[in-house]
């Protein structure tokens, strides 16, 4: 069941994120922020076990949030997914689809598409994605710093 994130969660958030390369640890204070204040993205919603613990987290908003490497311009109709992480024990569950679908749901009710960055190395995430009906886009920042990182675009409309 997908939830919003509560200060109770902030432990479990933690630990979903420890050892990932691209999003360190991040420190009690980021997501409580998130948690408490709704002008601050992204947004973090939970997928939680049967004991209401998280075990997925989906991070959501509607600007670029500034970690990513899109242009930073007033909104601009989209929803942004900023951050998508399953617990390591979890994955292959099918825990992160369910948080994409909810995603694409929720884009579809609000009439905004979605816009991702992912690792352009990677064929099976641009792939797995392309399953919700994402597709690979052209970088509209610079794209020569954007290069550099071997991120690539996907959105949904």
């Amino acid at each position: 069941m997908i939830r919003a994130a509560s200060v109770e969660d902030i432990p479990a958030l933690q630990s979903l994120s420890s050892g990932d390369i691209w999003n360190p640890r991040m420190p009690l204070d980021w997501y409580t922020a998130r948690i408490n204040d709704s002008s601050i993205a992204p947004k973090i919603l939970v997928w939680q076990d049967e004991q209401g613990s998280p075990i997925g987290e989906m991070m959501i908003s509607l600007r670029p949030p500034p970690y990513l490497r899109f242009p930073q311009d007033a909104d601009d109709g989209m929803l942004y997914l900023a951050n998508l992480r399953v617990q390591e024990s979890q994955r292959r569950r099918g825990v992160g689809s369910e948080l994409v679908k909810e995603l694409v749901k929720m884009g579809k009710e609000i009439g905004r598409g979605i816009r991702l960055e992912c690792d352009g190395k990677k064929d099976n995430l641009i792939a797995w994605y392309g399953k919700f009906g994402f597709e690979v886009v052209e970088y509209q920042g610079n794209i020569e710093e954007y290069k550099v990182c071997g991120q690539v675009v996907m959105e949904i409309l």
